[in-house]
């Protein structure tokens, strides 16, 4: 039996050319299309796909979001190599058309010069393997050696020359800068449209000259309900001063006109941005026992397939917008605080839903192995909240490290591989199914946490978050939260060091927590307070003893290691007592960054 096996790039570089959410989208959206269109005639030749599963509901567009991932595995049938020669020419020299086509803005450009960038830029690399087995937990992992090797080969892009101005240009930057198209009126009193792209077309369907994806600063204030980029644009047309400037920048100064237009619904967290980003946990692992199990590796397509498109509803209905969800994958930019919801709500439901999704597609599995011997998947987050005038780039590299280095636990994983010292018993402490969190103000202040998602302190910090941030923002309270709370914060930072000391007391810990809070918050003003106070008990306590289980037998072994420097032990080593009030430090400024109503 033969199988062709494809692979798609280069993605990362691509996405490192985008400037803006549009462009970032832009950027992903372009190879979950050009990958669409390559399997298509394989797709309807009914051709037997083990990676990934494709159904009719990915063809649909779906708020956007691309479901098509970079890599493909089919079993072929005489002439499909040959076929998908001819075919991946014929979708760049497609494509290249739809770049140089009329609706989008600037000179004239000649498709063959554009067809030739691509196909120096573009990879699109494929192999035809001889297998003698049809089982997927055979041929993946086979088609999938071969492809590791191939897409590291780089392109290097021709600089062709446009045909009017004759300066060097890079048509895929291009196309993403322009992907909304030009802005067009129907005659002088309508608002400014847009006359879309193949890739707006695609994904969203007809939207009838709809501005097709928001500015950083219209999805974090989506709350308020203000469609900032089409009042931007009146305010560029009507402004003649601006036609010199670049497009960006006049909508970079236009959406500043309207949020200060905005004052008084507006609040300094409007002017924030959460970037969440997830990946699976033990997808190696369960692919494996369940092959073990003669289990159809299908079920688990299924199953993430199903999570990609309720994820896409959970996160379009939270206000945020998904740019690339494919498998157990997922890229979004959200609000930090929706409509009495918060990021930290949308991580739970997503969250759920995948579990959901796991349970209900792979119960054949479920049923044929005891707990103790079945390992299934799990997501872990990486969530970073920056001011919309960060640099974008910046903010998706700190998403990347909270997700790999800090959720995923591979700094603790890449050290003692590095140091081959990551052998079996020090592979059972690696952590999964973690969140972790970045905030970083505008004045240079991050306040940062990790925590376990399957823990009861993961559910007490929700709690905290959803019953202290203030859902309606009366002036009086707000300023009477920002004090009482900012005292709070104070003083866990000044007495961190005594706190850490109390919670080690294993016999006297709650009786001695609660007698630091009555003796620090004794003021007839913090009567009203004290379940503020019961709360912050309970979360420093649970987060504490989960830590003692996660990671003391861990810092342990890595304290003894001879291998080590001491530099890396002290970057490896956790301490449960400091990390829980970390925990709590961080909760309670992130309430108060919520409530908070002046900007810095």
């Amino acid at each position: 039996m033969k199988y062709i096996a494809i692979t798609l790039g280069p993605i990362t570089r691509t996405i490192e050319m985008a400037e803006s959410t549009k462009e970032l989208w832009a950027a992903s959206y372009f190879f979950s299309y050009l990958a669409k269109k390559i399997v298509e005639p394989f797709v309807k030749k009914n051709r037997t796909f083990q990676l990934p599963l494709i159904n009719e509901e990915m063809q649909k567009p779906h708020c956007g979001a691309g479901l098509f991932p970079d890599r493909y595995i089919f079993k072929s049938e005489p002439g499909d190599l040959e076929l998908l020669k001819q075919h991946s020419d014929q979708v760049l020299i497609e494509i290249a058309g739809h770049i140089a086509s009329p609706s989008l803005p600037g000179t004239a450009k000649d498709v063959s010069q554009i067809y030739h960038y691509l196909k120096s830029y573009i990879k699109i690399y494929f192999i035809e393997r001889t297998l003698e087995s049809d089982d997927p937990h055979v041929v993946i992992p086979d088609c999938e050696k071969y492809l590791n090797i191939i897409e590291n080969q780089e392109t290097f892009p021709e600089q062709e020359e446009t045909m009017i101005s004759h300066q060097k240009s890079d048509f895929l930057k291009f196309l993403i800068t322009n992907v909304n198209g030009k802005i067009y009126r129907k005659d002088k009193n309508s608002i400014p449209r847009f006359t879309g792209s193949f890739l707006t077309r695609d994904a969203f369907g007809d939207m009838n000259g709809e501005r097709l994806f928001e500015s950083i600063l219209e999805i974090s204030a989506s709350e308020l309900n203000i469609n900032i980029q089409q009042k931007a644009l009146e305010v560029i047309t009507a402004n003649e001063k601006n036609k010199g400037e670049k497009y960006s920048d006049q909508i970079w100064d236009a959406e500043e006109i309207i949020l200060n237009d905005n004052k008084a619904q507006l609040r300094p967290y409007h002017k924030y941005i959460a970037i969440i980003k997830s990946d699976g946990d033990s997808m190696g692992e369960t692919i494996k026992s369940m092959g073990a199990y003669n289990i159809p590796i299908t079920q688990l397509s299924k199953a993430l397939l199903s999570f990609n498109i309720e994820s896409i509803n959970e996160i379009v209905a939270y206000g945020g917008k998904p740019i690339f969800i494919g498998g157990d994958d997922l890229l979004c930019f959200a609000p930090v605080c929706c409509n009495g919801n918060n990021v930290f709500n949308l991580v739970e439901k997503l969250s759920t839903c995948f579990d959901q999704c796991i349970n209900q597609h792979l119960q054949q599995y479920i049923n044929a192995c005891s707990e103790a011997q079945r390992p299934l998947p799990s997501l872990s987050f990486g969530i970073s909240i920056t001011y919309h005038k960060y640099p974008m780039f910046e903010a998706l590299h700190t998403t990347d490290y909270l997700l790999e280095m800090v959720a995923k636990d591979n700094l603790f994983k890449y050290t003692l591989s590095n140091k081959n010292i990551l052998n079996e018993n020090m592979k059972r402490f690696i952590l999964k199914n973690k969140l972790a969190f970045s905030l970083q103000k505008h004045s240079g202040q991050i306040y940062h946490t990790a925590m376990s998602k399957k823990g009861k302190s993961y559910v007490k910090f929700n709690m905290l978050l959803q019953k202290y941030i203030l859902k309606n923002k009366d002036m009086s309270k707000t300023q009477e939260s920002e004090k009482f709370l900012s005292s709070v914060i104070q003083m866990i930072r000044a007495h961190a060091e005594i706190l850490q000391i109390i919670l080690q007391n294993e016999d006297k810990r709650t009786e001695m927590l609660k007698n630091y809070f009555d003796n620090n918050f004794n003021e007839s003003c913090h009567l009203g307070y004290t379940g503020l106070f019961e709360d912050i008990q309970t979360l420093l306590c649970l987060r504490y003893q989960e830590n003692i289980q996660d990671y003391q037998n861990r810092n342990e072994i890595i304290q003894q290691n001879t291998i080590l420097t001491s530099d890396e032990k002290e970057i490896l080593i956790v301490s449960p007592a400091m990390d829980a009030i970390h925990t709590i430090f961080t909760a309670l400024q992130f309430i108060h960054f919520i409530n908070y109503n002046k900007d810095e």
